[in-house]
């Protein structure tokens, strides 16, 4: 055991110390999207189907959710036919276009999108712990 310092023992005390932070970062990052997704789990947990049956009743998604509930309470249709396809009315037809463009919506969302800031604050926490890791080497990551 050499007792001494790394060349550059300096900076290895710096690169350290960024993956000290780094490291405290991630964990924020992990607890904050844990918070997130109980969040998301607890508002899908509440909105069972009923509410949304119950919601489509009394016309609060719209008119073509309204018609589609009426047709599906009459034994006419199922949500699974009107979602998936095999429900040709007018009403169906536009709910899944609708559906669709919220979906498009949803995986074009921009940096202000909560995930999306949070991978994106990951992947720059990889690169610094990558370039701290770097100067850790004896060789000074060379």
């Amino acid at each position: 055991m050499s007792g001494g310092a790394a060349p550059g023992g300096s900076s290895s005390g710096t690169a350290g110390e960024a993956m000290a932070a780094a490291f405290a970062r991630l964990r924020s990052l992990d607890d904050e999207l844990g918070r997130v997704v109980r969040a998301a789990d607890e508002r899908s947990a509440r909105e069972s189907p009923g509410a949304r049956e119950e919601a489509a009743r009394r016309g609060e998604l719209g008119p073509h959710w309204q018609r589609a509930q009426v047709r599906i309470d009459a034994g006419l249709t199922t949500l699974e036919a009107v979602m998936g396809g095999a429900d040709g009315s007018p009403e169906a037809v536009a709910i899944r276009q609708a559906a669709r463009a919220q979906l498009q919506a949803s995986t074009t969302a921009g940096p202000d999108d909560e995930l999306t800031r949070l991978r994106d604050e990951v992947g720059a926490l990889q690169e610094t712990l990558t370039a701290a890791a770097r100067r850790l080497r004896p060789d000074g990551g060379r």
